[in-house]
Parts: structure tokens; C-alpha cells; sequence
């Protein structure tokens, strides 16, 4: 072959080592070093989500149109590809993935979802399955889960419970009750700007008129509020509405066709656990003043 095959030969040695340092490197990583015994969960199903494969000696005997289960490497990681040379910092984005132990590509699909899980102290495997060739060497692999709304169920459930279930028990009464309430927890603490506990309640209202006596400030501040059934007239059926006031002074009369009625209602006269308002803005660029209350659950 002469000098350009010495060269190429040399070339191709030199980048060869460079992928086995980097696949050494991955699979020195402790696949749920942190996770104990038993705790684990495995996903699959029939939703796909792309893997880029940035390694592929682990992947070595897998055909097309194979199966198989890879480990969600839950340890930061810094990927690079054999064969573009582009790298993924899985701190940033994503998690990497393992084939028997050995790290091949990374995923970012549900990936603030799989470090919830993880952080919970569970190791993760998922189904993936091999579609066919990129390049020489470097397979395309799709993960196969579960759909993405029965795996956040899950994990809500367990977060709404504060302890574990399995992920069939995720569809029971119990279940889907702790999973409403976490995501309720979630809403509310994006309303609120801060990390509420688990099991809060709460709601809020929107107040259409700037003149209402509230304090005016930029961003999520909080305010006093208290509530109060209003008493309907003697002989009518209505259900009372639900007087809302703000930093001592009235801000809404909240009646039943109200979205909001219910909760409000539910907790009229009950001191909240925290109450914040922040101004938004209107379709037609008034100002509207969103009142979120929280209430601890009875």
C-alpha cells in the first residue's frame, strides 16, 4: 500500500485507541453505584425516541432489528464521537447509555423526567432496539418505551405518595389521587415562584381591575389574603360566593361558575399557607393581577 496506506493505517490506529480511551472512561462509570439493592425500573413499550450513538464496539453484536435492554448512566459524562468528533456533556443535556456496562451514545428524551427517577434512587434500563447503519461501525438505535404521560403518572404517584409503588399500581384510585396532587404541588409552585411541600392545595384568581387596593411591584411578591363565604339571600338555592381580600381590602367576589369556585370555596375562612400575586397582562395589554392562595392539606 505504500506510504498513504502506512499513513491511513496509522490513522486509523490512532483514532481506534482514542475510541477505546473514551469507552474505557464511560464504562469506568459505576452504572447505579448510588441505587439499592432492588430498586430498579425498566421501560418499554412502543413509543420511540432517538439514541445517537456516539461508540459503537459495545454495539459490536447487535443486528438489525435486535432488541435489548441498555442502563441509564445516571453519572455526568462527557461523550465523543469516534466518528465526528462532537461532544455531548451529559451536565448539560441528556444522559448517556450503557450496554453491558459499556457506555455507546447518549439520549435527551424525558431527561429532567429520568434524573427525577434517579434522584429517587432508582436504576433505570430501557428497551432500545437497533434500526439499522449510519456509518461504518455506528448503528441507529431507538430507545422503546412507554408513553411518556403513563411514565410522568408514575413518577407523580410516587413523589404525591412519598414512597414507592410499582408502575403497574400507577392507574389504581390511590395512585392517580397522589398524582393529581403533585402535579397540583407543581402548578402552584410555579405560581408561587418557590418550592412548595408536598400536599398543598390551592387556586388562583384573576383580577381584572388595576384599582383594586393592592401593592404594586414588579415580578412575584407576596401578599395577605383571607376569604370568606358571602351569605346568600334568604330562600335562594345559589351557592354563596367567595369574598377575596387582598392585603385587608377587597379584591373578588368569586361566584360558582367561577372555574376557581371550588377550591376557594372548599377553603373559605381557612388562614393559607402562602399567598403571592403577580401582574400580568391582559389580550387587549391591560394589566390583570393573578392572586395565587396555598393551603396545606387537611
Amino acid at each position: 500500500m505504500g506510504l498513504f496506506g502506512d499513513i491511513a493505517r496509522a490513522a486509523a490506529n490512532a483514532a481506534l485507541s482514542t475510541a477505546k480511551d473514551m469507552i474505557g472512561d464511560a464504562a469506568a462509570a459505576k452504572i447505579g453505584q448510588q441505587v439499592g439493592v432492588g430498586k430498579s425500573i425498566s421501560f418499554r413499550g412502543e413509543c420511540e425516541r432517538p439514541v445517537y450513538v456516539y461508540y459503537g464496539e459495545p454495539l459490536r453484536k447487535i443486528r438489525k432489528g435486535d432488541v435489548f435492554d441498555a442502563e441509564v448512566v445516571t453519572k455526568p459524562m462527557r461523550l465523543r464521537s469516534e466518528l465526528t468528533g462532537g461532544v455531548w456533556d451529559t451536565t448539560d443535556d441528556g444522559f448517556a447509555l450503557a450496554y453491558k456496562g459499556k457506555v455507546f451514545g447518549a439520549a435527551s428524551a424525558l431527561g429532567n423526567t429520568i434524573k427525577d427517577i434517579t434522584e429517587l434512587g432508582y436504576r433505570i434500563t430501557v428497551s432500545c432496539r437497533m434500526t439499522g447503519w449510519y456509518a461504518k461501525g455506528i448503528p441507529t438505535v431507538v430507545m422503546m418505551i412507554d408513553e411518556p404521560e403513563e411514565i410522568f403518572a408514575w413518577l407523580d404517584a410516587c413523589k404525591g405518595l412519598g414512597r414507592d409503588v410499582s408502575f403497574e399500581e400507577r392507574h389504581s384510585p390511590e395512585c392517580e389521587s397522589a398524582a393529581l396532587s403533585e402535579r397540583t404541588r407543581l402548578e402552584l409552585s410555579k405560581a408561587c415562584g418557590r418550592e412548595l411541600p408536598v400536599g398543598v392545595d390551592g387556586d388562583c384568581v384573576y383580577i381584572e381591575d388595576d384599582k383594586w387596593a393592592g401593592m404594586r411591584k414588579s415580578g412575584v411578591f407576596p401578599v395577605e389574603v383571607s376569604t370568606e363565604l358571602i351569605p346568600t339571600p334568604r330562600g335562594s338555592t345559589a351557592k354563596p360566593h367567595v369574598a377575596v381580600f387582598v392585603d385587608g381590602s377587597m379584591a373578588a367576589d368569586v361566584s360558582a361558575r367561577c372555574v376557581h369556585y371550588k377550591t376557594l370555596a372548599e377553603h373559605a375562612g381557612e388562614r393559607p399557607y402562602f399567598a403571592c400575586c403577580q401582574k400580568r397582562e391582559g389580550h387587549d395589554g391591560s394589566p390583570i393581577w393573578r392572586v395565587t392562595v396555598v393551603y396545606l392539606g387537611r
